[in-house]
């Protein structure tokens, strides 16, 4: 329950208004309309340091509408649809209004994300990165150590009892479409899910075409989908990704890779951004720039491959409505805050060149190409 303790119920102190800084110690989320978040607070006015505050977010109301979250302040929190955007140990201010027995949020912002803390422990510098990678990025077992700290110190929400969902049955996934409940799929539908992609590349561009040149797979993680390139059409593969691993590519991707002669995909350890991408001599020699599920970055990659004229083929996922509040679907100016309308939004960056087709594997399988001039 989020109902206040009595040592909590602070009306009596006389401020029916306040503003607190504090850390998230839990967080639920309700949909796109309700959620709720306890505060552990640090820097309060009538308050003890220490305590905590449950506090709602109500869209309608006292809450901004969406087009006013974009305070003049710089204030540029969005509504947390979602339980991720109230990250637990994330450092936030909140103005909080009385109403009855909830504090209601009227505006709010994140001081200190612990994932950008995490992150900012596990950079890798240049110098320090091994022989597989080449740049910089971050460590991921650092990574995880970091976020579980931050996680372990603050979570103190009690272990769910929910059962878990089972996955689905591989054997259905011929022509599945998107649904609410599709996103990334479990490890077996991963890999899958990577050689389709790969094999399809190949059916639409030709060995020839991919044996010939350079394909840079972006966010690719351990470069799965370019290790099924590799194996498919002898493509020469690098994977961007920004998350430094102790070990990339399987012993049994590498017996693989050598059984047929092909080449090991190289790994940069960067982040990827429209900026430095343009002027990056690898991606302006690139044959094919992909991304499989690339999640933040999605749009960027599509921006860069269509500047430079590149053939690009990107399967999106996730949204990220939150961390984009300005994107619209340019039919009806509205948000975009679905599956099927960001890839309607990522479709009219090119109307011309830009097609969509949905391929048999499970979770979220559309894919957003062109392949060139001689595209059908």
């Amino acid at each position: 329950s989020f109902t206040m303790g009595d040592d909590q119920k602070v009306e009596e102190r006389g401020r029916e208004e306040k503003e607190l800084c504090g850390t998230i110690t839990r967080r639920r989320s309700m949909g796109k309309k309700l959620a709720f978040a306890t505060i552990l607070y640090q820097e309060v006015d009538d308050l003890d340091s220490g305590s905590s505050i449950q506090v709602c977010f109500q869209r309608g109301g006292i809450m901004p509408t969406p087009d006013a979250w974009i305070e003049e302040d710089g204030i540029r929190e969005p509504f947390p649809a979602k339980a991720s955007s109230l990250p637990f140990g994330a450092k936030v201010w909140v103005e909080v209004l009385r109403s009855g027995e909830k504090w209601l949020v009227k505006r709010w912002e994140v001081l200190e994300h612990p994932q950008e803390i995490a992150q900012r422990e596990a950079m890798v510098s240049v110098s320090n990165s091994d022989s597989h990678h080449q740049g910089g990025g971050y460590s991921a077992s650092d990574y995880l150590k970091a976020r579980y700290v931050y996680f372990a110190a603050t979570n103190h929400h009690p272990a769910s009892t929910r059962k878990s969902t089972p996955a689905r049955s591989l054997s259905n996934m011929q022509g599945v479409t998107d649904t609410a409940d599709d996103g990334h799929g479990d490890k077996q539908a991963k890999s899958m899910r990577s050689k389709v992609f790969a094999q399809w590349i190949v059916e639409q561009m030709g060995i020839e075409r991919l044996r010939g040149g350079s394909v840079i797979d972006v966010a690719g993680g351990r470069g799965q989908a370019s290790i099924e390139l590799s194996i498919q059409s002898q493509a020469s593969c690098t994977v961007i990704d920004p998350m430094q691993r102790k070990r990339l590519v399987s012993k049994r991707d590498l017996k693989r890779l050598k059984k047929i002669d092909g080449p090991v995909p190289t790994f940069r350890s960067e982040w990827f951004s429209k900026d430095s991408a343009l002027t990056d001599p690898l991606i302006q020699d690139a044959t094919l720039v992909i991304g499989l599920h690339p999640d933040q970055c999605t749009e960027d990659i599509l921006d860069v491959a269509l500047a430079l004229n590149k053939p690009v083929a990107i399967v999106p996922c996730c949204v990220y409505a939150s961390f984009f509040p300005m994107r619209t679907v340019g039919k009806t100016g509205a948000p975009v805050n679905s599956y099927g309308e960001f890839c309607e939004y990522l479709l009219e960056k090119d109307p011309a060149r830009l097609r969509m087709k949905e391929l048999p594997f499970e979770g979220k399988n559309r894919v957003i190409y062109w392949f060139g001039s001689d595209q059908d």
